[in-house]
């Protein structure tokens, strides 16, 4: 194992060392109804919220950050296939503090998820956690995958994954065993049920 991977007790979940949190839905994984929450179940009520919408799935997370304006290409989001992103609306959900934070970390654009799921959510949780961010994504067989592109356009931050039970440690490692020394790259493996009241 790389030094850049550290598996983390659950004692450790909650204290500093990351700027990005990823978890999966509450359905596989019990942390997320902890975090949610710490944040004031703005998770629960961004799920709720969307439900009310008409919007499609990839319309409440791919976006420019102003719009209209020409971003310079972005290798990663090149690689996905992602080149004009000239036509696609500003998410009216997302707050001035992210916003200022994507444009700080050069963040131009986040991929969209596929209409069959949910959309990724990335909340920022500066105030609520020991982090900058918070990102829920629902538990799907390409997880890791997903959580990996999305990490790379948010130009890999140190990382903690709360991983859902049907992930396993070493699929973790085998993802994340090429990048950088120097990215700091944590994960909680989810071995317990939810607790039903």
């Amino acid at each position: 194992m790389k030094e850049h991977l550290q598996q983390l007790s659950y004692n450790q979940a909650f204290k500093k060392g990351a700027d990005l949190w990823v978890l999966s839905d509450p359905k596989h994984n019990f942390w997320n109804y902890k975090i949610d929450w710490y944040l004031g179940f703005q998770i629960k009520k961004q799920k709720l919220y969307r439900t009310d919408q008409k919007t499609t799935p990839s319309e409440n997370l791919s976006f420019p950050l102003e719009e209209k304006k020409k971003q310079p290409e972005n290798p990663v989001l090149a690689k996905a296939g992602i080149k004009d992103q000239t036509d696609i609306k500003i998410n009216p959900l997302l707050s001035t503090k992210i916003k200022s934070l994507l444009k700080k970390y050069q963040i131009t654009s986040l991929p969209s998820s596929s209409p069959s799921t949910s959309p990724p959510l990335l909340i920022e949780s500066s105030l609520y956690l020991p982090n900058l961010w918070t990102l829920e994504v629902a538990y799907s067989t390409k997880w890791l995958d997903t959580i990996y592109d999305i990490w790379c356009s948010l130009n890999q931050p140190t990382l903690r994954i709360f991983a859902p039970k049907e992930v396993k440690k070493e699929a973790i490692e085998k993802k994340w065993q090429s990048v950088a020394e120097n990215t700091r790259i944590q994960y909680i493996i989810d071995y317990t049920e939810p607790i039903s009241l």
